[in-house]
């Protein structure tokens, strides 16, 4: 068994050199039209906590700034279409880096399962979830768009035995001001973390008996380019299909420790 740390790079990558985030949004609470009051109250809190904390984790951040954080609401016939509302902004901001809150929703999703008891006894139950999603786009100085992001989170809120006819009587999204709120978070926190490499630690068997003995004191003492050496030579001249396909599972461990996904692959399908 041998452990490591594998690093992901960044789902977005900046390869300019701008550091200064323009953070805008087209997403306007004045449009939002429940009639429960409690309802768009929570919903214009959620947002407001996304976007500030989207300001706050740019803030605190090492790498980038917060120039400026402005709602800008757009009108336009086709929702698709902002080519428009990102050259005005362009023209009035000049920013470097330009972030754009398209959209942000709140849902009450549920699903049900019958369960039957021991005298045969059937309920439903009906499990509901309070689903946050959210869409922010990333442009660059040349007003070129280099990421598109829809994040979402969600949380189990409530879990009842119901009638078929009452499903539609599930928990209010008025009452989870708190959840809708921590799920508005936690989704800035996860858009905020695809602008930097992940480590992932991983454990992963690989063979060293017999004349693969040798390859457990390479695996141990991390010297992957040895293994490599030693396996790629071994993988020419044993003959033996059961042992080359050990030698190909060595081979796809090492290369996925070093990063190189094209020969993991190849040497995955082998083994």
């Amino acid at each position: 068994m041998v452990t490591y740390t594998k690093i992901h790079p960044a789902q977005i990558r900046n390869t300019g050199i701008e550091r200064s985030i323009t953070l805008v949004s087209f997403y306007d609470t004045s449009l939002i039209d429940f009639n429960q009051k409690k309802k768009r109250k929570v919903y214009k809190e959620a947002y407001i906590e996304f976007v500030e904390s989207l300001e706050q984790a740019i803030n605190s951040s090492n790498n980038y700034t917060l120039k400026v954080s402005k709602q800008i609401f757009y009108k336009n016939n086709d929702s698709t279409n902002y080519n428009a509302p990102i050259s005005e902004i362009y023209n009035t901001l000049n920013p470097e880096l330009l972030m754009v809150v398209v959209n942000f929703d709140l849902d009450r999703p549920y699903s049900t399962e019958k369960i039957e008891d021991e005298q045969g006894n059937k309920t439903k139950i009906a499990t509901y979830w309070l689903k946050s999603e959210a869409k922010v786009e990333l442009y660059n100085s040349k007003e070129e768009r280099i990421s598109s992001q829809r994040l979402k989170r969600e949380e189990v809120i409530d879990e009842r035995e119901v009638l078929s006819g009452l499903l539609a009587l599930g928990p209010s999204v008025g009452n989870y001001g708190k959840v809708a709120n921590r799920l508005a978070n936690r989704m800035a926190d996860d858009y905020v973390s695809l602008f930097y490499p992940t480590e992932e630690a991983k454990m992963e068997t690989y063979y060293c008996d017999k004349e693969l003995e040798k390859v457990k004191v390479f695996m141990t003492s991390q010297r992957w380019i040895d293994a490599e050496n030693l396996l790629l030579e071994l993988s020419e001249k044993t003959k033996d299909e059961k042992r080359l396909r050990q030698v190909a599972h060595n081979l796809s461990v090492v290369y996925d420790i070093i990063g190189d996904k094209e020969k993991r692959d190849y040497w995955r399908k082998k083994s």
